[in-house]
């Protein structure tokens, strides 16, 4: 499994019948007056590239450098069609970051996590 692409965003969809993807306002970076600060809503839009077939996916939200994730969705099915080709959209809602930091998104994919992450940081300011 490859990806294409990892954005973080405030909205991403397919568009239904050509199935493209729409990213809206890409970001990298929150600001926060306090904390801990639970931010309204973030997306993470991701292009792959595998094997044509049913497969498994979740997303997880850690601080940099740390090994528990803050965040971790449910396991979710999707399936690659004929073209070897898809698009994954998560949206996180209320998401508590206790601190400013440094932020990545993994994607894991059939109980493996792909090398490329999403990185943004959450900010005083």
């Amino acid at each position: 499994m490859e990806i294409d692409f990892i954005h973080v965003c405030e909205m991403a969809f397919a568009t239904k019948h050509s199935n493209n993807i729409n990213i809206i306002g890409i970001f990298e970076h929150i600001n926060a007056s306090n904390f801990p600060v639970a931010y309204p809503r973030f997306v993470v839009a991701v292009g792959i590239r595998g094997d044509v077939g049913p497969h498994r996916r979740k997303f997880r939200v850690y601080k940099k450098d740390e090994r528990e994730p803050l965040i971790e969705t449910n396991e979710t099915g999707f399936e690659i069609g004929e073209i070897g080709r898809h698009y994954l959209v998560n949206n996180f809602v209320g998401v508590v970051f206790p601190e400013p930091g440094d932020y990545e998104v993994e994607v894991v994919i059939d109980d493996h996590p792909l090398v490329t992450r999403a990185s943004f940081s959450v900010r005083q300011g």
